[in-house]
């Protein structure tokens, strides 16, 4: 089996047609509910903070990821 097998039957367990999701969905709901779980532990204000932060550097990480790349692979190859 090769990647795009596996993660197209991945993609399908992890589907639920009859809501209209995909796994796309269910990650999301999957780290709002995580984040809320730890809420309730941190307090409102961290938690939320908490978040934040967690989607800056996914943001940060998704804009800059082919210039860090492209450096890595200069300096260290």
């Amino acid at each position: 089996m090769n990647f795009l097998e596996i993660f197209s039957q991945l993609t399908q367990v992890l589907s639920v047609p009859s809501l209209g999701l995909n796994w796309i969905d269910i990650l999301i709901i999957g780290i709002i509910l995580l984040y809320s779980i730890e809420g309730f532990g941190l307090g409102f204000i961290r938690a939320t903070l908490d978040l934040l932060s967690f989607l800056m550097s996914f943001i940060l990480a998704l804009t800059f990821y082919s210039s860090v790349a492209s450096l890595l692979v200069r300096f260290l190859s």
